[in-house]
């Protein structure tokens, strides 16, 4: 395709133009799905941490009551 591009006469200017934005585009929206697989991996690790360290909380909470009484 991008031998096409390199090979096109000057009528095709536009669509060469189009092609090449078209080319761009869809680059920039692998590079951002792939951020945000990372940024998604990262947020469900974060959840789990936090989902553990309010877990602990409770268990010492729960602790701390029956020592209490």
């Amino acid at each position: 395709m991008l031998e096409d591009l390199n090979n096109t006469v000057v009528d095709d200017v536009a669509f060469k133009i189009i092609i090449k934005s078209y080319l761009n585009t869809k680059q920039q929206l692998r590079q951002l799905e792939f951020t945000l697989k990372k940024e998604e991996q990262q947020l469900q690790a974060d959840n789990e941490e936090i989902r553990r360290l309010a877990d602990d909380i409770r268990k010492q909470a729960e602790a701390a009551l029956i020592t209490y009484e």
